[in-house]
This record gives C-alpha cells, structure tokens and sequence, in this order.
C-alpha cells in the first residue's frame, strides 16, 4: 500500500481500539474510508502542534509541513489546500456542536498559512 492510498484509507490517521478476546492488550482497527487523500492533511498538520509552536514561525513550519506531505504523497496543492480549508469549518461546526465557543487555535493558524501563502 503506497502512502497516499493509506492516507485515503485513515490508516494514517483514524483508528479504533478495541480489546481482543483473551488479550490483556489492545489492537488498532483502521477505519477504511473512500475518497479524496486531500481530506486527510488537516489530521497531519495539526498533530503534535507544540513542535510547529515551538519554532517561532507558525506560518512557515505549517507551510513545510504541507509542502512534504503533498510532495511525498504525490498531491495536488491547491485541491490539497482545498479539502484542508473546507476541514477547518466543518471541524468548527462538530466542535460548537460539543459546546465549544472558540475556533482551534492550530487550524485557525493552519488555514490562515494556506490562505495568505
């Protein structure tokens, strides 16, 4: 499996755990999903954000981000940027659903460097 289909398959990103019978351990289950592998940036730029935090240059460590993960993958940019900006609001939308009144700091910052790039 290449990277980008494992990234289109939430293999990357989104799992369930669950206990299995007659271990004292847990195992991962990927969450198979079918569609764009553009969808699937927003996890992997926010992840870890403390090291983005970290270099003094939000901005600029948020674009090399994206820069690797579309290049190693084999993405198109802008259709990349796209699902990644329309992940933003939907993620705003889940979370006032929860009672959150604020925007995500880190995905206000992700889609601010991919707007003013």
């Amino acid at each position: 499996m290449n990277l980008a289909t494992a990234f289109c398959t939430g293999i990357c990103t989104t799992t369930t755990s669950l206990p299995e019978s007659g271990s004292p351990g847990w195992r991962s289950i990927p969450k198979p999903l079918a569609g764009d592998p553009g969808f699937e940036l927003l996890p992997a730029l926010d992840n870890r954000w403390d090291e983005v935090e970290a270099t003094g240059d939000v901005t600029r460590a948020v674009l090399r981000r994206f820069g690797l993960l579309t290049e190693i993958l084999g993405l198109d940019r802008e259709r990349a940027t796209g699902w990644t900006l329309g992940c933003v609001p939907q993620n705003a939308l889940w979370d006032l659903e929860d009672g959150k009144a604020t925007l995500e700091p880190a995905q206000v910052a992700i889609a601010t460097a991919r707007l003013c790039r």
